[in-house]
């Protein structure tokens, strides 16, 4: 008959047993605890230092786009001031050449007008020119040259020659005569020239040309005066002089 354990044997075994086991148990437990508290704080620690560094790395970020967005700012107003003041210097340079041209304009019209107060007379007859021109062997003057402007207008290198109409086109042959000594006469100044016509030729007149004190180089053909470039010789400044006589002003030009 198989022997049976008492209930105090049965408990003494069953204590002794869970007892190793349960501290076993427990340390293991304590351990485990232990090591995840440590854990935890371990993690918390890290993601404490982790979110601190990334709201470090935030804040240096948004200071950086701040200072970013400051500094495009900046150069973005100092490139429209630039661009402000490179237009207003635009302005003041167009203005100023406006005006710069507006004056050279004025003053090249006052010019102008003055030297249209240069007037040529041709007087038929040159037997007073021939008589005192003696000297000039080969010479038949036959009509004096007057050029004249008021005593105030200052001109000089005044010189003739004498346009005709060869075969249709614009010829020019010498006046024969350099001109006698500016006088004074009824407050303008005189210049008189002998010139030789001969009768043979076909429309002849004189063509004058002179320097004003301002060295400006004029033509005065039929009365119609125009200045014209240093380096314009006779026959040029002589036809472009009749062909405005011939074809008149342009509509958009004012009448020389």
């Amino acid at each position: 008959m198989t022997p049976t354990r008492s209930a105090g044997d049965a408990a003494m075994s069953f204590l002794r047993l869970s007892l190793l086991q349960w501290t076993a148990l427990a340390a293991i437990a304590g351990f485990a605890l232990a090591a995840a508290a440590i854990a935890t704080i371990i993690v918390t620690v890290w993601m404490a230092r982790t979110d601190r560094k990334r709201d470090t790395k935030r804040r240096q970020e948004d200071r950086q786009w701040d200072s970013d967005r400051r500094r495009e700012d900046r150069e973005h107003d100092a490139e429209l001031r630039r661009q402000d003041r490179q237009r207003e210097d635009q302005l003041r340079r167009e203005a100023d050449q406006k005006w710069e041209a507006r004056l050279r304009a004025e003053q090249r019209e006052r010019q102008d007008a003055d030297a249209r107060q240069v007037t040529v007379q041709v007087i038929p007859g040159g037997a007073q020119g021939q008589a005192q021109h003696a000297s000039s062997p080969g010479h038949d003057y036959t009509h004096q040259l007057v050029i004249s402007a008021p005593a105030a207008y200052q001109f000089r290198q005044v010189e003739a020659q004498i346009v005709h109409n060869s075969s249709g086109s614009v010829a020019l042959r010498p006046a024969g005569h350099s001109g006698d000594e500016p006088v004074i006469e009824n407050g303008r100044t005189v210049i008189r020239m002998w010139a030789e016509i001969p009768a043979q030729l076909f429309e002849p007149y004189p063509i004058v040309r002179f320097t004003d004190r301002h060295d400006n180089r004029y033509y005065v053909y039929r009365q119609h005066t125009q200045r014209f470039p240093h380096n314009t010789d006779w026959p040029a400044a002589a036809v472009q002089l009749d062909q405005s006589i011939r074809t008149g002003p342009k509509p958009d030009e004012p009448a020389t």
